[in-house]
Protein backbone atom coordinates (compact mmCIF):
# COMPACT_ATOMS: atom_id res chain seq x y z
CA UNK A 1 0.00 0.00 0.00
CA UNK A 2 1.26 3.45 -0.88
CA UNK A 3 1.35 5.76 2.11
CA UNK A 4 -0.22 9.23 2.23
CA UNK A 5 0.84 10.71 5.55
CA UNK A 6 3.77 13.12 5.22
CA UNK A 7 4.24 15.83 2.64
CA UNK A 8 7.05 13.76 1.19
CA UNK A 9 4.62 10.87 0.73
CA UNK A 10 2.31 13.09 -1.30
CA UNK A 11 5.20 14.42 -3.37
CA UNK A 12 6.52 10.92 -4.07
CA UNK A 13 3.12 9.66 -5.14
CA UNK A 14 2.52 12.69 -7.35
CA UNK A 15 5.77 12.02 -9.16
CA UNK A 16 4.85 8.38 -9.42
CA UNK A 17 2.32 9.73 -11.94
CA UNK A 18 4.30 12.61 -13.43
CA UNK A 19 7.44 10.59 -14.12
CA UNK A 20 5.35 8.19 -16.19
CA UNK A 21 4.37 10.91 -18.67
CA UNK A 22 7.85 12.43 -19.06
CA UNK A 23 8.83 10.42 -22.18
CA UNK A 24 5.70 11.53 -24.02
CA UNK A 25 6.09 15.29 -24.48
CA UNK A 26 6.47 16.40 -28.08
CA UNK A 27 9.83 17.61 -29.37
CA UNK A 28 8.88 21.21 -28.72
CA UNK A 29 7.41 20.36 -25.29
CA UNK A 30 4.12 22.12 -26.11
CA UNK A 31 2.00 18.99 -26.14
CA UNK A 32 1.75 15.66 -24.35
CA UNK A 33 0.80 12.53 -26.29
CA UNK A 34 -0.61 9.84 -23.99
CA UNK A 35 -2.65 7.76 -26.42
CA UNK A 36 -4.55 7.63 -29.66
CA UNK A 37 -8.18 7.19 -28.72
CA UNK A 38 -10.51 9.96 -29.89
CA UNK A 39 -12.63 12.60 -28.21
CA UNK A 40 -15.17 15.18 -29.32
CA UNK A 41 -12.33 17.58 -30.10
CA UNK A 42 -9.25 17.19 -32.26
CA UNK A 43 -6.19 15.11 -31.47
CA UNK A 44 -4.21 18.34 -31.40
CA UNK A 45 -6.38 19.82 -28.65
CA UNK A 46 -6.36 16.52 -26.79
CA UNK A 47 -2.55 16.70 -26.63
CA UNK A 48 -2.70 20.32 -25.43
CA UNK A 49 -5.19 19.21 -22.78
CA UNK A 50 -2.81 16.54 -21.48
CA UNK A 51 0.04 19.08 -21.37
CA UNK A 52 -2.02 21.57 -19.35
CA UNK A 53 -3.59 19.14 -16.90
CA UNK A 54 -0.25 18.12 -15.43
CA UNK A 55 -0.23 21.60 -13.90
CA UNK A 56 -3.12 20.72 -11.56
CA UNK A 57 -0.52 18.74 -9.61
CA UNK A 58 2.74 20.39 -10.61
CA UNK A 59 1.71 23.96 -9.75
CA UNK A 60 0.80 23.19 -6.10
CA UNK A 61 3.99 21.14 -5.78
CA UNK A 62 6.13 24.07 -6.98
CA UNK A 63 4.15 26.54 -4.86
CA UNK A 64 4.68 24.45 -1.76
CA UNK A 65 8.45 24.55 -2.04
CA UNK A 66 9.06 21.76 -4.52
CA UNK A 67 11.49 21.95 -7.40
CA UNK A 68 11.90 19.93 -10.59
CA UNK A 69 14.15 21.57 -13.14
CA UNK A 70 13.23 19.15 -15.93
CA UNK A 71 9.49 19.77 -15.72
CA UNK A 72 9.91 23.48 -15.07
CA UNK A 73 11.91 23.80 -18.29
CA UNK A 74 9.41 21.70 -20.21
CA UNK A 75 6.56 24.00 -19.18
CA UNK A 76 8.46 27.21 -19.82
CA UNK A 77 9.38 26.01 -23.33
CA UNK A 78 5.96 24.52 -24.00
CA UNK A 79 4.03 27.60 -22.93
CA UNK A 80 6.38 29.84 -24.89
CA UNK A 81 5.96 27.89 -28.12
CA UNK A 82 2.28 27.11 -27.63
CA UNK A 83 1.24 30.74 -27.24
CA UNK A 84 3.43 32.25 -29.98
CA UNK A 85 1.21 32.89 -33.03
CA UNK A 86 4.29 32.82 -35.27
CA UNK A 87 5.54 29.46 -33.99
CA UNK A 88 4.78 26.16 -35.76
CA UNK A 89 3.55 24.76 -32.43
CA UNK A 90 1.05 27.55 -31.71
CA UNK A 91 -1.95 26.19 -29.87
CA UNK A 92 -4.34 28.19 -32.01
CA UNK A 93 -6.84 30.96 -31.37
CA UNK A 94 -9.94 29.56 -29.64
CA UNK A 95 -13.47 29.92 -30.97
CA UNK A 96 -16.66 30.09 -28.92
CA UNK A 97 -17.03 27.15 -26.51
CA UNK A 98 -13.52 25.87 -27.27
CA UNK A 99 -12.06 23.06 -25.19
CA UNK A 100 -8.95 25.23 -24.93
CA UNK A 101 -10.78 27.42 -22.40
CA UNK A 102 -10.96 24.42 -20.06
CA UNK A 103 -7.21 23.98 -20.20
CA UNK A 104 -6.54 27.68 -19.67
CA UNK A 105 -7.65 27.16 -16.07
CA UNK A 106 -4.70 24.89 -15.27
CA UNK A 107 -2.21 27.24 -16.91
CA UNK A 108 -3.73 30.13 -14.96
CA UNK A 109 -3.34 28.18 -11.74
CA UNK A 110 0.35 27.77 -12.50
CA UNK A 111 0.74 31.52 -12.98
CA UNK A 112 -1.08 32.24 -9.72
CA UNK A 113 0.49 29.59 -7.49
CA UNK A 114 4.03 29.43 -8.82
CA UNK A 115 4.86 32.67 -10.66
CA UNK A 116 8.50 32.39 -9.67
CA UNK A 117 8.72 29.12 -11.60
CA UNK A 118 6.15 29.43 -14.38
CA UNK A 119 5.86 33.18 -15.07
CA UNK A 120 8.88 35.20 -13.98
CA UNK A 121 11.43 33.24 -16.12
CA UNK A 122 9.44 33.87 -19.33
CA UNK A 123 10.77 36.49 -21.73
CA UNK A 124 8.79 39.73 -22.15
CA UNK A 125 7.60 38.52 -25.55
CA UNK A 126 6.50 35.15 -24.14
CA UNK A 127 4.63 36.88 -21.33
CA UNK A 128 2.84 39.09 -23.82
CA UNK A 129 1.92 36.12 -26.01
CA UNK A 130 0.68 34.09 -23.05
CA UNK A 131 -1.54 36.82 -21.64
CA UNK A 132 -2.88 37.63 -25.12
CA UNK A 133 -3.77 33.97 -25.67
CA UNK A 134 -5.42 33.68 -22.27
CA UNK A 135 -7.25 36.94 -22.81
CA UNK A 136 -9.13 35.49 -25.78
CA UNK A 137 -11.48 33.84 -23.28
CA UNK A 138 -12.98 37.27 -22.65
CA UNK A 139 -13.94 37.62 -26.32
CA UNK A 140 -15.81 34.33 -26.70
CA UNK A 141 -18.87 32.53 -25.41
CA UNK A 142 -18.63 30.00 -22.60
CA UNK A 143 -21.23 27.40 -21.69
CA UNK A 144 -23.50 28.56 -18.87
CA UNK A 145 -22.15 25.84 -16.60
CA UNK A 146 -19.12 25.40 -14.37
CA UNK A 147 -17.23 26.69 -17.44
CA UNK A 148 -17.88 30.21 -16.15
CA UNK A 149 -15.14 29.53 -13.61
CA UNK A 150 -12.57 29.21 -16.41
CA UNK A 151 -13.17 32.87 -17.23
CA UNK A 152 -12.82 33.63 -13.53
CA UNK A 153 -9.50 31.83 -13.07
CA UNK A 154 -8.00 33.28 -16.25
CA UNK A 155 -8.85 36.83 -15.21
CA UNK A 156 -7.55 36.28 -11.70
CA UNK A 157 -4.26 35.10 -13.22
CA UNK A 158 -4.13 38.10 -15.55
CA UNK A 159 -4.79 40.38 -12.59
CA UNK A 160 -2.11 38.76 -10.43
CA UNK A 161 0.61 39.17 -13.07
CA UNK A 162 -0.41 42.75 -13.79
CA UNK A 163 -1.55 42.19 -17.35
CA UNK A 164 -3.59 44.78 -19.22
CA UNK A 165 -5.56 41.82 -20.60
CA UNK A 166 -7.37 41.57 -17.27
CA UNK A 167 -11.04 42.38 -17.82
CA UNK A 168 -13.08 43.26 -14.74
CA UNK A 169 -16.31 43.35 -16.72
CA UNK A 170 -15.75 39.83 -18.06
CA UNK A 171 -14.84 38.63 -14.55
CA UNK A 172 -18.01 40.14 -13.11
CA UNK A 173 -20.13 38.51 -15.82
CA UNK A 174 -18.62 35.10 -15.08
CA UNK A 175 -19.22 35.51 -11.35
CA UNK A 176 -22.79 36.59 -12.02
CA UNK A 177 -23.35 33.49 -14.15
CA UNK A 178 -21.93 31.28 -11.42
CA UNK A 179 -24.17 32.84 -8.80
CA UNK A 180 -27.17 32.32 -11.07
CA UNK A 181 -26.46 28.59 -10.97
CA UNK A 182 -26.49 28.41 -7.18
CA UNK A 183 -29.73 26.80 -5.97
CA UNK A 184 -29.08 26.92 -2.23
CA UNK A 185 -28.05 24.65 0.62
CA UNK A 186 -24.55 24.33 -0.80
CA UNK A 187 -25.58 23.06 -4.25
CA UNK A 188 -25.13 24.40 -7.77
CA UNK A 189 -27.03 23.34 -10.86
CA UNK A 190 -24.79 22.73 -13.87
CA UNK A 191 -26.47 24.10 -17.04
CA UNK A 192 -29.73 25.31 -15.54
CA UNK A 193 -32.46 24.11 -15.88
CA UNK A 194 -30.94 20.88 -17.17
CA UNK A 195 -28.94 19.55 -14.31
CA UNK A 196 -27.66 16.56 -12.49
CA UNK A 197 -26.28 17.03 -8.99
CA UNK A 198 -23.02 15.16 -9.12
CA UNK A 199 -19.27 15.50 -8.51
CA UNK A 200 -19.16 18.74 -10.51
CA UNK A 201 -20.43 20.45 -7.37
CA UNK A 202 -17.39 19.15 -5.50
CA UNK A 203 -14.46 19.14 -7.91
CA UNK A 204 -15.59 22.09 -10.05
CA UNK A 205 -17.92 24.68 -8.51
CA UNK A 206 -16.68 24.53 -4.94
CA UNK A 207 -13.08 23.73 -5.85
CA UNK A 208 -12.79 26.78 -8.08
CA UNK A 209 -14.84 28.92 -5.73
CA UNK A 210 -12.44 28.21 -2.89
CA UNK A 211 -9.47 29.03 -5.11
CA UNK A 212 -11.11 32.37 -5.87
CA UNK A 213 -11.78 32.95 -2.18
CA UNK A 214 -8.12 32.33 -1.41
CA UNK A 215 -6.64 34.49 -4.16
CA UNK A 216 -9.20 37.34 -4.08
CA UNK A 217 -10.04 37.66 -0.40
CA UNK A 218 -8.66 41.18 -0.11
CA UNK A 219 -9.97 42.52 -3.43
CA UNK A 220 -13.40 40.86 -3.28
CA UNK A 221 -14.17 39.87 0.34
CA UNK A 222 -17.94 39.60 -0.17
CA UNK A 223 -17.87 37.04 -2.99
CA UNK A 224 -14.96 35.22 -1.36
CA UNK A 225 -16.87 34.83 1.89
CA UNK A 226 -19.92 33.65 -0.01
CA UNK A 227 -17.95 30.90 -1.72
CA UNK A 228 -16.58 29.78 1.65
CA UNK A 229 -20.00 29.74 3.29
CA UNK A 230 -21.47 27.68 0.47
CA UNK A 231 -18.60 25.19 0.68
CA UNK A 232 -19.04 24.82 4.44
CA UNK A 233 -22.69 23.88 3.96
CA UNK A 234 -21.91 21.51 1.10
CA UNK A 235 -19.09 19.70 2.90
CA UNK A 236 -21.34 18.57 5.73
CA UNK A 237 -23.46 16.75 3.13
CA UNK A 238 -20.75 15.60 0.75
CA UNK A 239 -19.07 13.51 3.45
CA UNK A 240 -21.91 11.00 3.04
CA UNK A 241 -20.58 10.12 -0.42
CA UNK A 242 -17.50 8.38 1.06
CA UNK A 243 -17.11 5.21 3.08
CA UNK A 244 -14.49 4.29 5.65
CA UNK A 245 -12.41 2.27 3.13
CA UNK A 246 -11.69 5.49 1.23
CA UNK A 247 -14.03 4.68 -1.65
CA UNK A 248 -16.54 7.23 -2.90
CA UNK A 249 -19.84 6.42 -4.58
CA UNK A 250 -19.33 6.19 -8.34
CA UNK A 251 -22.20 8.28 -9.69
CA UNK A 252 -22.68 10.57 -12.63
CA UNK A 253 -20.35 11.68 -15.38
CA UNK A 254 -16.61 12.38 -15.51
CA UNK A 255 -15.75 9.47 -13.25
CA UNK A 256 -12.54 8.97 -15.20
CA UNK A 257 -11.22 11.86 -13.07
CA UNK A 258 -11.16 9.31 -10.25
CA UNK A 259 -9.48 10.69 -7.11
CA UNK A 260 -10.59 14.21 -7.99
CA UNK A 261 -13.62 13.02 -6.00
CA UNK A 262 -11.78 14.16 -2.87
CA UNK A 263 -10.39 17.40 -4.33
CA UNK A 264 -13.11 19.37 -2.56
CA UNK A 265 -11.59 18.58 0.82
CA UNK A 266 -8.12 19.56 -0.42
CA UNK A 267 -9.57 22.91 -1.51
CA UNK A 268 -11.23 23.41 1.88
CA UNK A 269 -7.94 22.87 3.67
CA UNK A 270 -6.09 25.11 1.23
CA UNK A 271 -8.67 27.87 1.71
CA UNK A 272 -8.60 27.51 5.49
CA UNK A 273 -12.19 26.41 6.09
CA UNK A 274 -13.40 23.40 8.06
CA UNK A 275 -16.82 22.04 7.13
CA UNK A 276 -15.43 19.01 8.97
CA UNK A 277 -12.54 18.96 11.45
CA UNK A 278 -9.11 19.07 9.82
CA UNK A 279 -8.20 15.58 11.06
CA UNK A 280 -11.44 14.20 9.60
CA UNK A 281 -10.80 15.76 6.20
CA UNK A 282 -7.23 14.50 6.24
CA UNK A 283 -8.50 11.01 6.96
CA UNK A 284 -10.93 11.15 4.02
CA UNK A 285 -8.21 12.37 1.64
CA UNK A 286 -5.60 9.86 2.80
CA UNK A 287 -7.90 6.84 2.69
CA UNK A 288 -9.28 7.95 -0.67
CA UNK A 289 -5.84 8.28 -2.26
CA UNK A 290 -4.72 4.97 -0.77
CA UNK A 291 -7.86 3.35 -2.20
CA UNK A 292 -7.00 4.61 -5.66
CA UNK A 293 -3.31 3.73 -5.44
CA UNK A 294 -4.38 0.11 -4.84
CA UNK A 295 -6.48 0.09 -8.04
CA UNK A 296 -5.65 -0.69 -11.65
CA UNK A 297 -6.20 2.90 -12.76
CA UNK A 298 -2.83 3.02 -14.56
CA UNK A 299 -1.39 1.08 -17.48
CA UNK A 300 1.84 -0.88 -17.21
CA UNK A 301 3.91 2.23 -17.89
CA UNK A 302 2.22 4.03 -15.00
CA UNK A 303 0.00 6.40 -17.02
CA UNK A 304 -3.54 7.09 -15.85
CA UNK A 305 -6.02 5.48 -18.23
CA UNK A 306 -9.54 6.32 -19.33
CA UNK A 307 -11.79 4.29 -17.05
CA UNK A 308 -12.51 4.00 -13.36
CA UNK A 309 -11.18 1.20 -11.18
CA UNK A 310 -9.52 -0.31 -14.27
CA UNK A 311 -9.07 0.84 -17.92
CA UNK A 312 -12.50 1.04 -19.53
CA UNK A 313 -13.47 2.95 -22.66
CA UNK A 314 -17.07 1.73 -22.51
CA UNK A 315 -17.96 4.10 -19.67
CA UNK A 316 -16.26 7.16 -21.19
CA UNK A 317 -17.90 10.40 -22.25
CA UNK A 318 -17.18 11.99 -25.61
CA UNK A 319 -14.88 14.54 -23.93
CA UNK A 320 -12.59 11.89 -22.41
CA UNK A 321 -9.29 12.06 -24.30
CA UNK A 322 -6.15 10.14 -23.24
CA UNK A 323 -4.92 13.02 -21.07
CA UNK A 324 -8.28 13.87 -19.52
CA UNK A 325 -7.80 11.69 -16.40
CA UNK A 326 -5.00 14.03 -15.27
CA UNK A 327 -7.78 16.25 -13.89
CA UNK A 328 -7.50 13.90 -10.91
CA UNK A 329 -4.36 15.78 -9.87
CA UNK A 330 -6.56 18.51 -8.39
CA UNK A 331 -6.54 16.59 -5.10
CA UNK A 332 -2.82 17.35 -4.82
CA UNK A 333 -3.68 21.01 -4.15
CA UNK A 334 -2.65 20.32 -0.54
CA UNK A 335 0.95 20.22 -1.75
CA UNK A 336 0.67 24.00 -2.00
CA UNK A 337 0.49 24.16 1.79
CA UNK A 338 3.72 25.20 3.53
CA UNK A 339 5.76 22.60 5.38
CA UNK A 340 4.64 23.95 8.75
CA UNK A 341 0.91 23.85 7.95
CA UNK A 342 -1.04 21.85 10.56
CA UNK A 343 -2.24 19.46 7.86
CA UNK A 344 1.15 17.76 7.74
CA UNK A 345 1.39 17.23 11.51
CA UNK A 346 -2.27 16.42 12.17
CA UNK A 347 -3.04 12.76 12.70
CA UNK A 348 -5.86 11.55 10.46
CA UNK A 349 -8.87 10.20 12.33
CA UNK A 350 -11.27 7.42 11.48
CA UNK A 351 -14.38 7.95 9.44
CA UNK A 352 -16.88 10.13 11.34
CA UNK A 353 -20.11 8.85 12.84
CA UNK A 354 -23.32 10.47 11.60
CA UNK A 355 -26.92 9.67 10.75
CA UNK A 356 -26.87 6.55 8.62
CA UNK A 357 -29.79 7.73 6.48
CA UNK A 358 -29.65 11.33 5.27
CA UNK A 359 -31.92 13.14 2.82
CA UNK A 360 -30.10 15.71 0.71
CA UNK A 361 -33.19 17.65 -0.29
CA UNK A 362 -31.62 20.18 -2.64
CA UNK A 363 -29.68 17.48 -4.48
CA UNK A 364 -32.82 15.33 -4.71
CA UNK A 365 -31.26 12.20 -3.27
CA UNK A 366 -31.10 10.08 -0.12
CA UNK A 367 -27.79 8.80 1.22
CA UNK A 368 -27.42 5.60 3.24
CA UNK A 369 -24.01 5.32 4.86
CA UNK A 370 -23.19 2.47 7.22
CA UNK A 371 -19.51 3.36 7.26
CA UNK A 372 -18.62 0.19 5.37
CA UNK A 373 -20.65 1.25 2.34
CA UNK A 374 -22.05 4.51 1.01
CA UNK A 375 -25.21 4.17 -1.09
CA UNK A 376 -26.76 6.99 -3.10
CA UNK A 377 -30.46 6.81 -3.97
CA UNK A 378 -31.19 9.49 -6.59
CA UNK A 379 -34.49 10.86 -7.81
CA UNK A 380 -33.39 9.93 -11.30
CA UNK A 381 -32.22 11.36 -14.58
CA UNK A 382 -33.28 14.74 -15.85
CA UNK A 383 -33.69 15.43 -19.53
CA UNK A 384 -30.37 16.66 -20.93
CA UNK A 385 -30.07 18.71 -24.12
CA UNK A 386 -26.49 17.55 -24.67
CA UNK A 387 -26.21 13.85 -23.82
CA UNK A 388 -22.60 12.87 -23.33
CA UNK A 389 -22.78 9.09 -23.05
CA UNK A 390 -24.52 6.55 -20.82
CA UNK A 391 -26.59 9.16 -18.98
CA UNK A 392 -29.32 6.68 -18.06
CA UNK A 393 -26.83 4.36 -16.41
CA UNK A 394 -24.95 7.17 -14.67
CA UNK A 395 -28.00 8.96 -13.23
CA UNK A 396 -31.20 6.90 -13.55
CA UNK A 397 -30.50 3.71 -11.61
CA UNK A 398 -32.33 3.19 -8.33
CA UNK A 399 -29.12 3.01 -6.26
CA UNK A 400 -25.37 3.56 -6.53
CA UNK A 401 -22.91 1.86 -4.17
CA UNK A 402 -19.33 2.61 -3.13
CA UNK A 403 -18.82 -1.15 -2.67
CA UNK A 404 -20.49 -2.54 -5.80
CA UNK A 405 -20.28 0.36 -8.25
CA UNK A 406 -22.61 0.36 -11.23
CA UNK A 407 -22.63 -0.90 -14.80
CA UNK A 408 -22.94 0.70 -18.23
CA UNK A 409 -24.53 -1.11 -21.14
CA UNK A 410 -23.00 -2.27 -24.39
CA UNK A 411 -26.35 -2.85 -26.07
CA UNK A 412 -29.95 -3.50 -25.06
CA UNK A 413 -30.56 -6.66 -27.09
CA UNK A 414 -29.77 -8.99 -24.18
CA UNK A 415 -29.62 -8.80 -20.40
CA UNK A 416 -25.93 -9.66 -20.46
CA UNK A 417 -25.07 -6.76 -22.76
CA UNK A 418 -27.41 -4.38 -20.95
CA UNK A 419 -25.94 -5.27 -17.52
CA UNK A 420 -28.98 -3.73 -15.76
CA UNK A 421 -27.87 -3.58 -12.14
CA UNK A 422 -30.10 -1.52 -9.79
CA UNK A 423 -32.74 -1.15 -12.46
CA UNK A 424 -36.21 -2.39 -13.39
CA UNK A 425 -36.05 -3.51 -17.00
CA UNK A 426 -38.76 -4.70 -19.36
CA UNK A 427 -38.42 -6.97 -22.35
CA UNK A 428 -40.48 -5.44 -25.12
CA UNK A 429 -40.20 -7.36 -28.35
CA UNK A 430 -36.52 -8.09 -28.86
CA UNK A 431 -35.11 -5.27 -26.73
CA UNK A 432 -34.70 -4.48 -23.05
CA UNK A 433 -35.61 -1.06 -21.69
CA UNK A 434 -35.14 0.39 -18.21
CA UNK A 435 -35.63 3.47 -16.10
CA UNK A 436 -35.41 6.81 -17.89
CA UNK A 437 -36.01 10.44 -16.97
CA UNK A 438 -38.97 10.66 -14.57
CA UNK A 439 -41.97 12.78 -15.43
CA UNK A 440 -42.57 13.50 -11.74
CA UNK A 441 -40.43 13.31 -8.60
CA UNK A 442 -41.30 13.62 -4.93
CA UNK A 443 -39.06 13.17 -1.90
CA UNK A 444 -40.86 13.12 1.44
CA UNK A 445 -40.85 11.21 4.71
CA UNK A 446 -37.63 9.46 3.80
CA UNK A 447 -38.90 8.03 0.50
CA UNK A 448 -38.40 8.84 -3.18
CA UNK A 449 -41.38 8.55 -5.52
CA UNK A 450 -40.87 8.78 -9.29
CA UNK A 451 -43.18 8.39 -12.22
CA UNK A 452 -41.46 7.19 -15.36
CA UNK A 453 -42.00 5.35 -18.63
CA UNK A 454 -39.43 2.94 -20.07
CA UNK A 455 -41.43 2.53 -23.29
CA UNK A 456 -44.62 3.97 -24.80
CA UNK A 457 -47.55 2.11 -23.30
CA UNK A 458 -45.77 1.22 -20.04
CA UNK A 459 -45.99 3.65 -17.11
CA UNK A 460 -44.37 3.00 -13.74
CA UNK A 461 -44.64 4.63 -10.34
CA UNK A 462 -41.76 3.59 -8.08
CA UNK A 463 -41.46 4.31 -4.37
CA UNK A 464 -37.96 3.80 -2.93
CA UNK A 465 -37.63 3.42 0.85
CA UNK A 466 -34.10 3.12 2.25
CA UNK A 467 -33.19 0.84 5.15
CA UNK A 468 -29.94 0.41 7.04
CA UNK A 469 -29.10 -2.67 4.96
CA UNK A 470 -30.59 -1.93 1.57
CA UNK A 471 -33.83 -0.50 0.30
CA UNK A 472 -37.27 -1.50 -0.94
CA UNK A 473 -38.89 -0.65 -4.27
CA UNK A 474 -42.63 -0.62 -4.67
CA UNK A 475 -43.61 -0.56 -8.35
CA UNK A 476 -47.07 0.11 -9.71
CA UNK A 477 -46.93 -0.78 -13.40
CA UNK A 478 -49.66 0.22 -15.82
CA UNK A 479 -49.13 -1.54 -19.13
CA UNK A 480 -51.04 -1.69 -22.40
CA UNK A 481 -49.39 -4.99 -23.29
CA UNK A 482 -48.13 -8.25 -21.87
CA UNK A 483 -44.40 -8.38 -21.27
CA UNK A 484 -41.74 -9.56 -18.84
CA UNK A 485 -39.85 -7.47 -16.26
CA UNK A 486 -36.67 -7.96 -14.24
CA UNK A 487 -36.00 -6.16 -10.96
CA UNK A 488 -32.23 -6.17 -10.47
CA UNK A 489 -29.86 -5.79 -7.55
CA UNK A 490 -26.22 -4.71 -7.42
CA UNK A 491 -23.46 -6.19 -9.56
CA UNK A 492 -21.08 -8.59 -7.84
CA UNK A 493 -17.54 -9.54 -8.93
CA UNK A 494 -17.29 -13.12 -10.18
CA UNK A 495 -13.66 -13.52 -9.14
CA UNK A 496 -14.08 -12.56 -5.48
CA UNK A 497 -13.15 -15.20 -2.90
CA UNK A 498 -15.96 -17.62 -1.93
CA UNK A 499 -18.30 -16.37 -4.64
CA UNK A 500 -21.65 -18.16 -4.71
CA UNK A 501 -25.10 -17.56 -6.19
CA UNK A 502 -28.52 -18.96 -5.34
CA UNK A 503 -32.02 -18.56 -6.72
CA UNK A 504 -35.57 -19.75 -6.15
CA UNK A 505 -38.86 -18.64 -7.65
CA UNK A 506 -38.96 -15.26 -5.83
CA UNK A 507 -35.34 -14.73 -4.71
CA UNK A 508 -31.87 -14.26 -6.18
CA UNK A 509 -28.69 -13.83 -4.18
CA UNK A 510 -24.99 -13.41 -4.91
CA UNK A 511 -22.44 -13.38 -2.13
CA UNK A 512 -18.71 -13.57 -1.49
CA UNK A 513 -16.19 -12.29 1.01
CA UNK A 514 -16.94 -8.82 -0.39
CA UNK A 515 -20.54 -8.97 0.82
CA UNK A 516 -23.91 -10.05 -0.49
CA UNK A 517 -26.93 -8.77 -2.36
CA UNK A 518 -30.31 -10.44 -2.11
CA UNK A 519 -33.32 -9.55 -4.27
CA UNK A 520 -36.71 -10.69 -2.95
CA UNK A 521 -39.97 -10.12 -4.84
CA UNK A 522 -43.40 -9.77 -3.20
CA UNK A 523 -46.49 -10.16 -5.40
CA UNK A 524 -48.73 -7.58 -3.77
CA UNK A 525 -51.88 -8.49 -5.72
CA UNK A 526 -51.33 -12.23 -5.79
CA UNK A 527 -51.99 -12.46 -9.52
CA UNK A 528 -48.53 -12.64 -11.11
CA UNK A 529 -48.46 -15.87 -13.07
CA UNK A 530 -44.71 -16.31 -13.32
CA UNK A 531 -41.79 -15.32 -11.08
CA UNK A 532 -38.25 -16.60 -11.20
CA UNK A 533 -34.98 -15.68 -9.52
CA UNK A 534 -32.18 -15.31 -12.06
CA UNK A 535 -28.48 -14.53 -12.05
CA UNK A 536 -27.51 -12.32 -14.99
CA UNK A 537 -23.96 -12.91 -16.21
CA UNK A 538 -23.08 -9.38 -17.29
CA UNK A 539 -20.93 -8.75 -20.34
CA UNK A 540 -17.28 -8.10 -19.41
CA UNK A 541 -16.12 -4.55 -18.68
CA UNK A 542 -19.59 -3.17 -18.05
CA UNK A 543 -19.17 -2.58 -14.30
CA UNK A 544 -16.91 0.32 -13.30
CA UNK A 545 -15.26 -1.49 -10.37
CA UNK A 546 -14.98 -5.09 -11.56
CA UNK A 547 -14.32 -6.40 -15.10
CA UNK A 548 -16.53 -9.49 -14.68
CA UNK A 549 -19.74 -9.46 -12.67
CA UNK A 550 -23.09 -11.13 -12.13
CA UNK A 551 -26.34 -9.44 -11.16
CA UNK A 552 -29.10 -11.00 -9.03
CA UNK A 553 -32.61 -10.31 -10.33
CA UNK A 554 -36.17 -11.55 -10.09
CA UNK A 555 -38.13 -12.02 -13.31
CA UNK A 556 -41.91 -11.61 -13.30
CA UNK A 557 -44.75 -11.37 -15.77
CA UNK A 558 -46.48 -8.08 -16.51
CA UNK A 559 -50.03 -8.39 -17.85
CA UNK A 560 -52.09 -5.79 -19.59
CA UNK A 561 -53.53 -3.58 -16.85
CA UNK A 562 -52.02 -2.93 -13.42
CA UNK A 563 -49.28 -4.94 -11.73
CA UNK A 564 -48.11 -4.21 -8.17
CA UNK A 565 -44.87 -5.62 -6.79
CA UNK A 566 -42.60 -4.88 -3.84
CA UNK A 567 -38.93 -5.75 -4.18
CA UNK A 568 -36.56 -5.88 -1.23
CA UNK A 569 -32.87 -5.28 -1.97
CA UNK A 570 -30.81 -6.45 0.99
CA UNK A 571 -27.05 -5.91 1.10
CA UNK A 572 -24.19 -6.19 3.53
Amino acid sequence: MMAFVSKQDYQNNLFDLLNAVLPHYTDGDSRLVLGYTGAGYSENIANIEAFARVLWGLAPYLSGGGSNEQLENIYLRGITKGTDPKAPEYWGTPDDYSQLFVEMAAISLGMILAPQKLWDPLSPEAKSNLTAWLGTINDHALWLTNWAFFGVLVNVALLKVGSDRFNQQALDKCLSNINSLYVGDGWYTDAYPYSQFDYYNAFAFHFYGLLYATFMQERDPVQSQQFKERANIFGQQFVYWFDKTGAAVPYGRSLTYRFAEAAFFSACIYAGIEPLPLATMKGIIERHLEYWWQSHMRDFSGILTIGYRYPNLIMAENYNAPGSPLWALKTFLVLGLPDNHPYWSTKAVDFPAFDEIKTLDRAKMIMVNSGDTATLLPAGLYDEPYPLGHYEEKYAKFAYSSKYGFSVRKENVSLALMAPDSDLVFKVGDIFVGRKAPSKVQISNGTITTQWSPFPGIDVTTVITPTLHGHSRRHTIVSWQNCVAYDCGFSHPLEYKNYAAETDNVTAQVRSDLGSCTVYLHDLDGNIEQTEGVIIQAAPNTNLLFPRTSIPAVKFSVREGITNVLTSIITD
